[in-house]
């Protein structure tokens, strides 16, 4: 239902809406759990959240070992991947966020194990009685809800592969720089990154986010109300992989077939942009160190 209501809700009326829910009290399990306003994405799905990691494993799988550890950006609701990187050769998985948005609901992981069942995935470790702790702890992974210090907190050269679902444009502007670094930083030699960054505004995917200056985006009344992403372009993101030394692998595109909205609607800080730039509204990237 709530879906269906955000289709006809214009952008600047779902700004205006989650400005003033994102104040009241209530934890995000209410708001994008049960309700699905702040949602973190679609990782309470099973079959979604094997595919996601199925995904990313397919693109960069040439250059893993057998054995392999992993570090996700982002997991959302659910650390699916705690279980489902076992599967593919994993034996420890990172799983970074800014907050603990992960479901404890153990029906989820009951879900999840069953399903994997049926698809004959082995190498991942559950019982009908495990808490979240213990779907952590018995596939060695490890769930960090602070987010840039988290990240900070991992040892130099230990992961082999880090990947993201639509996160990267999420990450504050002010921050995106150094994680990208840190990504690179507990990457081992030859270690692979495969990130997928949706460019399009997240208030109806267009480019409305564009019509507003960076003082009054990145300030907290925007930054904090669910909607934020940090407006970089492709050509943007990837000169930050470059300028941290990664080598990049592959890179493909989503685009329009024109610009969404008018060049006049955009805010004039963002005259530089090349219309190249505004055309497109998704990337895939793998880079590697």
């Amino acid at each position: 239902m709530i879906k269906v209501i955000k289709q006809f809700v214009p952008w600047w009326s779902k700004i205006a809406i989650k400005i003033v829910l994102s104040r009241f009290p209530l934890s995000y399990h209410f708001w994008g759990q049960k309700l699905g306003i702040f949602q973190h994405g679609q990782m309470l799905d099973p079959e979604y959240a094997c595919e996601i990691f199925d995904s990313h494993y397919a693109k960069t799988r040439s250059y893993l070992p057998d054995t392999f550890v992993v570090c996700e950006l982002g997991p959302g609701d659910s650390l699916a991947t705690a279980m489902v990187a076992p599967c593919y050769g994993g034996v420890k998985s990172y799983l970074v966020d800014m907050g603990n948005y992960a479901t404890k609901n153990k029906l989820y992981y009951q879900q999840l194990a069953g399903f994997l069942a049926a698809k004959h995935f082995k190498g991942f470790n559950y019982a009908s009685n495990f808490t979240l702790n213990e779907v952590l702890e018995k596939n060695n992974s490890y769930y960090l809800t602070n987010g840039l210090e988290g990240l900070r907190s991992l040892p130099n050269e230990t992961v082999d592969l880090v990947f993201s679902q639509a996160v990267l444009e999420h990450i504050r502007l002010s921050d995106i720089s150094d994680v990208i670094r840190e990504t690179y930083r507990i990457l081992k030699s030859g270690g692979v990154a495969s990130h997928k960054i949706d460019l399009k505004d997240h208030l109806g995917g267009s480019l409305n986010n564009l019509r507003f200056s960076k003082m009054v985006w990145e300030s907290n009344l925007f930054s904090l109300s669910g909607f934020y992403t940090n407006r970089l372009r492709a050509s943007e993101i990837v000169e930050l992989f470059k300028e941290s030394c990664f080598k990049i692998v592959s890179y493909k595109e989503s685009r329009w077939e024109e610009i969404p909205i008018s060049r006049e609607l955009i805010h004039p800080e963002f005259a530089y942009l090349a219309k190249n730039d505004l055309l497109i509204s998704g990337l895939e990237i793998v880079v590697r160190k």
